[in-house]
């Protein structure tokens, strides 16, 4: 290119601006060809929600919202459209008083400071506008995130194997966030009921039972109240569990102890009432696990019973520790009794329970250790199989990407082939036609020549033709001569028709 001459480098340039243009406009073409795409689209959508409007009533909802979006949206169109026209007309008038004040023709500052407030507070207004706009944008977005992030959770509750995953990291977390210690080696010298108590917790994962702790905490604003229960029960027939607070009503226990004779309850029991409570519990299971998000009904009561269960281990827990409690103030009291007549004798229970708090504590400890170390090394398990993992996925894309451009590559050989092929076959096609058209081209010239005999005759050209001889033998007319411009001489066609003599 760089020695070419410049009339050249003009066309080449040349060409490329209108190959440019040509690609544009095409590229506008078919931009106008989807809008009209797009507005067809949107016309037969809103037709179709139009004519199933009629009989759903959440599709006739969605037509108003949409009315109504538009309406708004020519109504904020406009007042925007005004509010800039007026800014227009502000700048023009500035720029008029501006070009006056410069020539001289005025000395009126006052009324360009007048429009300068006037084009500020119109700016202000805008931008306070746009203010407004973009909160009420980030309320809705944050609200909208929140009902993805619901709506990504119940998706994810669908499948068994992402709950089980769900509940097994939120185990893990409930257990280290309770930091509790296993039961057979540090609860060796409690009471049952504490035992039951630490393993109850931890068998079941923790102190929200394998949930979240905002789970548990929605969980709780409807079953941490006083139960109100719709069936009849008699005074001396109440359990002590149903008195305490924090219990609702589980269906079930109901149906059985009706079903095998339970004597709390009454025989006669309304059925209607029955189906009520029932019903009630239902709703209010669904309704909490509506609000959770992750949980199904089934999983809420299975939930509530392990909230009963755990309410009557601490309840257990609380009388046992009372009573130790009690026990070793008695004890101790029976000691300080006793002390003067046990004076001589030494007291040999004191180092012993020392080093067993000593061991106790060194049992912990080293659990604890035990604990961190085992994280770790799964944490750094985990680390590791998720680099495995990505190198594994990056090998996959990048050899996915060479069988993509290998296969590309071979394409374009083999098209390009078809192509050259393509081009051989029809020059050689051509050349063929152009060697058939020869060929007859030369045979009508040999049939011309073989057909068509003449002779030449020479005197052709020295003598006078047909015609010349007719012209020749046709009479003469005599012409006049006329000479002078005389009025008798003169023409009768120089007259008009008029002074013509008949």
């Amino acid at each position: 290119n760089d020695f070419l001459p410049p009339w050249l480098k003009d066309c080449a340039v040349y060409g490329e601006a209108a190959a440019c243009r040509n690609k544009m406009s095409k590229n506008v073409i078919e931009r106008k060809k989807l809008e009209l795409q797009r507005r067809q689209l949107l016309h037969e959508c809103v037709s179709t929600l139009r004519k199933a409007s009629s009989n759903d009533s959440e599709l006739k909802g969605l037509l108003q919202l949409n009315s109504e979006f538009n309406t708004k949206t020519c109504r904020d169109g406009r007042s925007y459209h005004q509010k800039l026209c007026h800014l227009k007309e502000l700048v023009e008038n500035f720029n008029t008083l501006v070009a006056d004040i410069i020539n001289r023709r005025s000395t009126d500052s006052s009324s360009v400071q007048d429009i300068l407030r006037q084009i500020e507070d119109v700016i202000k207004g805008f931008r306070k506008d746009a203010t407004d706009v973009a909160e009420a944008l980030q309320h809705e977005e944050t609200d909208l995130w929140q009902a993805c992030l619901l709506s990504e959770k119940r998706i994810a509750s669908w499948n068994e194997e992402d709950i089980s995953k769900v509940l097994e990291s939120n185990t893990a977390r409930t257990m280290y966030r309770s930091r509790s210690v296993p039961w057979l080696d540090v609860t060796k010298d409690l009471t049952p009921e504490v035992v039951e108590y630490e393993h109850f917790l931890e068998s079941t994962g923790g102190r929200f039972g394998g949930w979240t702790d905002k789970e548990h905490a929605i969980f709780l604003k409807f079953f941490n109240r006083p139960a109100t229960t719709s069936v009849r029960k008699s005074s001396d027939s109440i359990n002590t569990e149903d008195k305490q607070p924090g219990f609702a009503v589980d269906p079930g226990d109901l149906e059985n102890r009706h079903r095998f004779g339970d004597t709390t309850i009454t025989p006669q029991i309304d059925n209607t009432s029955e189906d009520k409570q029932l019903s009630r519990a239902l709703a209010l299971h669904r309704k909490v696990a509506l609000l959770i998000g992750t949980k199904s009904p089934e999983e809420i009561l299975e939930h509530e019973a392990w909230w009963k269960r755990l309410r009557e281990l601490e309840k257990s827990k609380r009388q046992a520790i009372q009573k130790w409690r009690t026990s070793k103030q008695t004890a101790t009291a029976s000691n300080k009794q006793d002390l003067p007549n046990d004076s001589a004798q030494p007291n040999t229970a004191t180092p012993m329970t020392k080093a067993e708090m000593e061991a106790k504590r060194t049992a912990v400890e080293q659990w604890r250790q035990q604990q961190e170390q085992q994280r770790k090394q799964k944490k750094e398990a985990e680390i590791a199989e998720e680099i495995k993992n990505a190198a594994k996925q990056k090998q996959l894309i990048q050899q996915h990407q060479d069988e993509s451009k290998k296969k590309l590559s071979e394409y374009q050989t083999v098209k390009d082939l078809r192509e050259l092929q393509l081009a051989r076959h029809l020059a050689v096609q051509a050349e063929e036609d152009r060697i058939i058209v020869r060929q007859r081209l030369n045979e009508s010239a040999d049939r011309i020549l073989s057909r068509v005999c003449a002779e030449r005759h020479f005197q052709r050209l020295t003598q006078p033709t047909d015609s010349w001889k007719q012209r020749l033998g046709a009479p003469r007319e005599p012409c006049s001569i006329q000479t002078g411009l005389n009025p008798e001489s003169r023409p009768a066609r120089m007259k008009p028709h008029w002074m013509r003599e008949d």
